[in-house]
């Protein structure tokens, strides 16, 4: 896969954006300290994941939709860094616990959220009036794309810390000669993650000695910054990371226009543009109508995570990003079933 271009601006400069993590993949997983610490970093990974399916299908029994997903397509598609007898031994415990059900219905295996992730301390899940259970957390989480996960060879964790520590150098001021350099304090990071200091520590040896990331000893601290197997990477794509400055100015222009965009438009307008569950409207409906008729087009579409659809169908579509997450929700009711 290609880097974006990114002008004049260095190596050193450019990361894989955070906002669309996705890209970088063609599944993100969401990583959450707080559930992760409650019932296990792959058991929660799991979990959102069956989360995100069960409320992108369209079939609903005894109150309930449920998602078909066999243990080999989700071991192919979802978890290869996980071994298919230890994702097997992963669901049973979810449904041992309350938190999954499953069922069998013409020799498929299906799947929904059960009634006790609404125990789950470290979230608050609620059931939609259609019968959608969603999941909102009382802690920041992670987008983690499946690519750094394969990247590293299947170790979750050191993803996870790779991926944070780059979170924290690409927000870095301090620049000299082109680098981007970071103080990151240890007991941060840990408490950042939940894992503990011995395994932090020891994932960030791995990645120093594998060139990921380059840190110096400054003090009592370690100085941070990107290593040069970043950019060699195949499956992430890297843009220029803007500054605090460039990105006050940035915000101060749009704001410029948003106001002026207001005060030309009336109330009326503006909630109709509000995103809403309700169908798409008759031209969006068009439209869908023509993209299901492109195969190349769905077949690449099928194979993206949410985030990445709706960046691609605001492109392809040439929508907004209302219009573009109706469009969404609407295609994966019927392809993602």
């Amino acid at each position: 896969m290609k880097k974006l271009d990114c002008g004049n601006h260095p190596n050193e400069v450019r990361f894989p954006n955070d906002g669309y993590a996705g890209r970088g993949g063609k599944w993100s997983f969401r990583v959450h300290k707080g559930l992760a610490e409650e019932i296990g970093t792959s058991r929660s990974i799991v979990l959102m994941m069956f989360e995100y399916l069960c409320n992108s299908c369209n079939h609903f029994h005894d109150g309930r939709f449920w998602s078909y997903q066999s243990l080999r397509k989700m071991s192919y598609m979802f978890f290869g860094f996980i071994e298919k007898s230890a994702l097997d031994k992963i669901i049973k415990q979810l449904v041992a616990v309350g938190y999954l059900l499953r069922r069998v219905e013409n020799g498929r295996m299906y799947y929904a959220l059960g009634d006790k992730v609404f125990d789950i301390e470290s979230a608050t899940f609620t059931r939609a009036e259609d019968g959608r259970i969603t999941g909102f957390f009382n802690d920041d989480f992670m987008f983690l794309a499946k690519s750094y996960i394969d990247e590293m060879g299947g170790d979750l964790k050191k993803a996870i810390v790779y991926k944070q520590v780059l979170h924290f150098i690409s927000r870095s001021e301090v620049i000299s000669d082109g680098i981007k350099l970071t103080h990151i304090d240890m007991q941060d990071l840990t408490d950042i993650l939940g894992f503990s200091i011995g395994t932090v520590s020891t994932k960030l040896s791995q990645l120093e000695n594998e060139g990921y990331i380059k840190r110096e000893k400054s003090g009592k601290r370690y100085v941070y910054s990107a290593g040069e197997k970043l950019y060699s990477m195949e499956t992430v794509i890297l843009s220029y990371v803007k500054t605090k400055e460039e990105r006050r100015l940035q915000k101060k222009n749009k704001n410029k226009c948003t106001n002026a965009n207001t005060r030309t438009s009336n109330n009326k307008t503006a909630q109709s543009q509000k995103f809403t569950h309700q169908p798409p409207p008759e031209d969006l409906s068009i439209q869908i109508a023509g993209f299901r008729k492109n195969p190349m087009l769905v077949e690449e579409y099928c194979e993206m995570d949410f985030a990445s659809r709706v960046i691609f169908i605001q492109s392809k579509l040439k929508l907004q990003q209302e219009s573009a997450y109706l469009v969404v929700a609407e295609l994966d009711r019927e392809l993602i079933a």
